[in-house]
């Protein structure tokens, strides 16, 4: 498991899809499941830090699902303010 998924770079595990690659490389909160199943060595404890990191997962209302120093943190709150129509700011133009 820490072949294939842990990253020494980030210092953190990532999903890896069935043919090897790395789809997404920023933190994402998938990365603690193997804590959940005690898969973990110690040595990779250090992934915890992000969840007080404020640009990792540290959020007033809890854990954000992706750490928010990523592009991908406000892709989908962005999409949702359009109304799944488009991009933000742009939608309401196109419906006067």
């Amino acid at each position: 498991m820490d072949r294939n998924l842990w990253d020494p770079g980030t210092r953190f595990y990532h999903h890896v899809t069935r043919d090897g690659r790395t789809e997404v490389t920023d933190r994402e909160q998938i990365g603690f499941i193997p804590w959940y199943f005690r898969m973990a060595p110690p040595s990779a404890a250090a992934a915890w830090a992000q969840l007080t990191d404020p640009m990792g997962f540290a959020a007033p209302f809890g854990p954000t699902t992706v750490e928010r120093r990523s592009p991908w943190f406000v892709h989908d709150a962005l999409w949702a303010a359009a109304g799944g129509r488009g991009r933000a700011g742009r939608t309401p133009r196109a419906r006067r």
